[in-house]
């Protein structure tokens, strides 16, 4: 009975969590592991999901307890008898067919297949999740928070639910560089105390040169934007035109580490004419971004102008164009990073022209509460389920966990579907927006 309601359900998509980071369904661009290699210890491609687990041989799966074979009977051999059926770990019949030994193996409780030839236990029906280690089985429990504490035990883990033929939970590899791993998303802070390295380059984005029309405007024909903002800046430029905001231009998107070092010792070259070389770093950082620190690296950070003046000015926040952006920009997902009013937090000058994504429902919900990024962030953590309502009226919850490796997170990941967003705070953390 158990193998015909196994086979009446449809393969589930397999959760694996750095792939979350990864994976489809969390919606994420990449990755939350950019710079570092942590990885699942079961390759996704090494199942073949159109099939129920228990028929896929390729791999050492299922088993109670792995019975050494001390001898294959002569008999078998010659029959290619390959496939026994123990019952309470004693062999009972032996088959040319797995499926008939599957078959046979189903009347019987605690009972169990191992192809003699490799020495391997396929398949069991005693308990739903399967805690293995590499290749090779450990063991399996009815609960499944009792397979992760047990799981916790072995380096190389992780747990395979039967019933729902998915991977729910994987023990990855530790030792890495913990200051990297949740830099990405569209909410990971960036600046000079969570910087990113010099090879941080984003993945997926757009250049919005290939796109120009009566309200896409750009200064440029290498204008690179994250691609879910892509999505937002095309609709928040439409309506800006059609509302009145019709000479915006885009002058600044994706900007590489080597350029903002180059813009970076630009300006503090040309300070030390009236000031000390420290004093010039440190006024050159308020004003220009430390390289590793710019949100214009991870492909979020856009700057706007006039076609009446093409270039960034404190003025553009009395212009028509500016004062739309901070009326509405919040709609679209995005806020105006830095205002004086923040400069003691954020460190940087007001700068009404440079705008960052960070998503819906976040921009609407940072507009509201009058918070910076970095208050924003503190927010979250501190009301671990934030519970908000747009003026959509889209119901929305938003979730937070300390670190990707947190039991709460993984239980989250397992028993939700209505995940909208999931993305790195760029300290550690974890932010899930769930759609209701």
């Amino acid at each position: 009975m158990r193998h015909k309601k196994r086979k009446r359900r449809s393969s589930r998509v397999l959760f694996v969590l750095i792939s979350l980071f990864v994976i489809s369904l969390f919606m994420l661009k990449g990755p939350l592991m950019k710079s570092v290699e942590a990885r699942q210890y079961i390759d996704p491609n090494e199942i073949k999901l159109s099939k129920v687990l228990p028929n896929f041989e390729a791999i050492r799966v299922w088993g109670a307890n792995v019975i050494e074979l001390k001898e294959i009977p002569l008999a078998s051999r010659l029959l290619g008898r390959n496939y026994g059926v123990y019952v309470n770990n004693h062999l009972t019949k032996e088959f040319s067919n797995y499926n008939k030994a599957l078959e046979f193996a189903l009347g019987h409780e605690d009972s169990s297949i191992k192809k003699k030839t490799d020495n391997v236990v396929l398949w069991n029906n005693y308990r739903r999740y399967v805690l293995m280690e590499g290749n090779f089985y450990i063991n399996s429990f009815e609960e499944v928070s009792s397979t992760i504490e047990y799981g916790k035990e072995h380096r190389m883990s992780y747990i395979i639910d039967q019933e729902e033929n998915k991977l729910v939970w994987s023990n990855f590899d530790r030792q890495i560089e913990f200051t990297d791993e949740t830099s990405q998303g569209d909410l990971f802070l960036i600046n000079p105390q969570y910087p990113v390295s010099s090879e941080f380059i984003p993945n997926n984005m757009v250049n919005l040169a290939n796109h120009i029309n009566s309200y896409i405007r750009v200064s440029r024909n290498d204008m690179e934007i994250d691609e879910v903002a892509f999505n937002s800046i095309t609709s928040m430029l439409k309506d800006a035109y059609y509302d009145g905001a019709d000479q915006m231009v885009v002058i600044s998107t994706y900007r590489s580490y080597q350029r903002q070092t180059t813009l970076f010792n630009n300006r503090v070259n040309f300070l030390l004419a009236s000031m000390g070389a420290d004093e010039a770093r440190r006024e050159a950082a308020t004003s220009v971004a430390i390289p590793g620190s710019s949100e214009h690296q991870i492909g979020l950070g856009v700057d706007f102008s006039t076609l009446r003046s093409m270039g960034v000015s404190q003025d553009f926040g009395d212009t028509v164009e500016g004062k739309w952006l901070n009326n509405n920009s919040w709609k679209y997902g995005f806020v105006i990073r830095y205002t004086e009013e923040k400069m003691d937090i954020t460190g940087i000058i007001d700068e009404p022209w440079h705008l960052r994504y960070v998503g819906v429902p976040h921009a609407e919900l940072m507009n509201k509460l009058n918070l910076c990024l970095e208050e924003y962030l503190e927010y979250i953590k501190n009301n671990l389920e934030e519970e908000f309502v747009d003026h959509n009226e889209d119901s929305y919850k938003m979730y937070y966990f300390d670190s990707i490796y947190s039991d709460e997170l993984l239980e989250f990941l397992y028993n939700n579907d209505n995940i909208a967003r999931i993305s790195g705070d760029g300290m550690g953390g974890i932010i899930i927006t769930t759609n209701y």
